[in-house]
């Protein structure tokens, strides 16, 4: 298409416009953006699609708002694409935080997030989702919470995203654990969700064993994973005032029954398990449930808590039914740290001083995620 046929197009939006126009006109935009040199195309030719969707956002007929959204769902896709919908999202005022502009495009977003009756609050989500992949856009979805904390709080979109059936408009907010994934790639914004006033991290821990959405399951376990990375937050995490170890064995623990000595040493929720239990069948989470733990083992302290929890028999029977050759890796690597006297390891933290190449290793090929495949 040419750069006029864009705009062009553009033109048959307008509210002036019979419903089937319009609708015609989105069925081709989203055509033209299901590819990225379709998407790329639209960047440099027409641009001010975005402030023309925008409009189309809040249509009141939810077949054009939806159609509007699915059009930035696939160009908040791309990093170009991203970056251009935040391009105009602030102000030019100097401050420390600077304020997002009324009726912003992440304002339209998190509204319809928040609210319960949102038929679009899904489509919402995955554009928070795109967007969080990026490092520019982040930032600004962190200074936009910032400024906004009492309308867009993070511990506002956990509440609505934690509560089963939150939106009556049967959207799931599911997609919403990748967002929440995405932000926690960030340092700065881990500390959000490691908040120990707030404790907003204990709200996500009922949804690593979520049966009902791979999706949901994927992004928390994820999320999980990456707020394990910060050494300093481990001891509390593994306290009682959080108790993540639990959440974390629980789905990697099958139907093999222990003698009593043995359960006895294991969280209450691993004890006596039924012999219908079933283990986490998706390799990729049990993989990710893995390496949290792996980051878990990094300071005496923590080694100490995981071996007196029996986290070692949960392991081994793990390890002998597991298939899958990374996961299994996974497990190999945490197993060698437990099954070590801290004589034989000799340093109190594994993160912070040279340790055996062996050992070093392992820590450091683990990264923070980010889940790119959305």
């Amino acid at each position: 298409m040419s750069d006029n046929s864009y705009k062009e197009l553009l033109t048959f939006l307008g509210p002036q416009n019979r419903r089937d126009i319009r609708l015609g006109a989105l069925s081709i935009l989203l055509k033209t953006t299901a590819d990225i040199d379709g998407r790329q195309n639209w960047y440099k030719s027409c641009p001010e699609a975005i402030e023309t969707l925008m409009i189309c956002l809040q249509d009141a007929d939810p077949v054009i708002a939806k159609s509007s959204f699915s059009f930035l769902i696939n160009i908040s896709s791309d990093r170009d694409g991203a970056e251009l919908i935040l391009k105009n999202e602030f102000d030019d005022t100097p401050s420390e935080v600077k304020s997002c502009r009324t009726n912003s495009v992440l304002s339209q977003l998190f509204d319809n997030v928040l609210d319960p009756e949102s038929v679009v609050a899904d489509h919402a989500s995955s554009i928070l989702a795109n967007l969080s992949r990026y490092p520019v856009p982040t930032d600004q979805i962190h200074d936009f919470i910032q400024a906004n904390e009492e309308k867009y709080s993070l511990q506002n979109l956990v509440s609505a995203f934690t509560k089963i059936n939150y939106n009556t408009a049967k959207c799931s907010l599911d997609t919403l654990a990748f967002f929440f994934a995405n932000l926690s790639q960030s340092a700065k914004l881990r500390k959000m969700f490691l908040n120990r006033k707030e404790n907003i991290i204990r709200s996500f821990l009922s949804f690593i064993g979520y049966e009902k959405s791979d999706i949901r399951k994927s992004g928390v376990v994820t999320l999980i994973k990456n707020c394990c990375f910060d050494q300093e937050h481990h001891e509390w995490l593994l306290s009682p005032e959080v108790e993540i170890l639990p959440h974390l064995l629980l789905p990697l623990a099958g139907p093999e029954q222990f003698d009593d000595e043995d359960n006895e040493k294991l969280p209450v929720d691993l004890q006596y398990l039924p012999e219908t239990k079933m283990r986490e069948p998706n390799p990729s989470i049990r993989k990710c449930l893995l390496e949290a733990l792996l980051k878990l083992c990094a300071t005496k302290t923590c080694r100490t808590i995981l071996r007196d929890c029996n986290t070692y028999i949960i392991l081994r029977e793990l390890h002998k039914w597991e298939k899958d050759s990374e996961t299994l890796l996974a497990c190999e690597n945490v197993v060698d740290i437990l099954i070590r006297t801290e004589e034989e390891i000799g340093i109190e933290n594994l993160l912070e001083v040279e340790v055996p190449s062996d050992l070093k290793e392992k820590f450091e090929k683990l990264t923070v995620e980010s889940l790119n495949d959305q």
